[in-house]
């Protein structure tokens, strides 16, 4: 970064900007261009905090300097030092002003950028009307949990794909068909009930695969707790477990019974994961 070329810069248009009150048109221009230079020489350099003081007050309120800073690191990463400009013209009406200028790399070439005069002088006021948006949230977690349907990526200890497993609709209360499936499976205690829920899984790995014993799918209730299929055993209609080894590219369904507490089941989410319980996805019950 050239921080004497920077500084040189600044002081022109502090030292332009306070000439007179009313400048001539000379003047203005020559404290325009000035403020501009200072402006790209700071952006282009990466000096977040300089490029920042040389915004307007308006853009000031919608940008943050960290988000600011942050998007000036990336052109320093780009272009790392300033760029002479090879040629500037700007059209001033009163404290507004619109800038073009350019560098031998056009990609970075502004046209009509609008500045405005403020107590400090010069300011770049080419700013959204808005804040930006911020970076969308990670979908699959515990908080932005996936919608039904989603198909989850199971890899295997090396990283590498081994199942794809789709979470089907659930039946938030199957204590009717768990009790009819076997008449010695266990009723739920009070406060409990069983969640059955269908899912499908894709073999992705070379060899060959049991899907019932190498990916967890367990609900995490509303609360934070976590319940297994192994919590307790029952006899499920098309059961999972009666799925047994499956080869490269085959596909297999099956039903999973979960005893989970009855209270806002329906904010609860599945969790999927390795056998290890690594890596887990979230998705929504319902």
């Amino acid at each position: 970064m050239n921080t004497k070329l920077t500084l040189a810069a600044a002081s022109v248009v502090l030292a332009l900007a306070g000439c007179s009150a009313e400048p001539t048109a000379p003047q203005a221009e020559a404290a325009l261009h000035a403020a501009v230079q200072a402006y790209s020489d700071a952006y282009l350099s990466g000096n977040g905090e300089a490029a920042y003081a040389l915004l307007s007050k308006r853009c000031q309120k919608i940008y943050t300097l960290e988000w600011f800073s942050a998007l000036v690191d990336q052109a320093k990463n780009l272009y790392g030092n300033p760029l002479p400009m090879t040629s500037f013209k700007a059209h001033i009406a009163g404290g507004t002003a619109r800038v073009t200028y350019t560098y031998t790399i056009t990609a970075i070439n502004q046209t009509d950028q609008p500045w405005t005069l403020e107590s400090g002088g010069w300011r770049d006021d080419n700013c959204w009307s808005a804040a930006p948006a911020a970076p969308a949230e990670k979908v699959g977690t515990r908080d932005n949990p996936a919608p039904v349907g989603t198909t989850v990526e199971v890899t295997d200890m090396s990283g590498k794909p081994a199942y794809t497993v789709t979470i089907g609709p659930a039946i938030l209360n199957a204590d009717a068909q768990i009790a009819q499936e076997n008449q010695f499976n266990e009723a739920p205690k009070p406060g409990m009930q069983y969640l059955m829920i269908s899912v499908t899984y894709v073999y992705k790995g070379s060899e060959t695969g049991t899907p019932g014993t190498d990916v967890n799918v367990d609900f995490v209730s509303a609360a934070g707790t976590t319940h297994k299929t192994s919590d307790v055993s029952v006899v499920t209609p098309n059961d999972l477990d009666a799925v047994n080894e499956l080869y490269p590219g085959a596909t297999a369904t099956g039903n999973i019974a979960i005893l989970v507490p009855s209270a806002d089941v329906e904010k609860g989410t599945f969790a999927v994961s390795d056998l290890f319980g690594s890596k887990k996805f979230f998705v929504k019950v319902g």
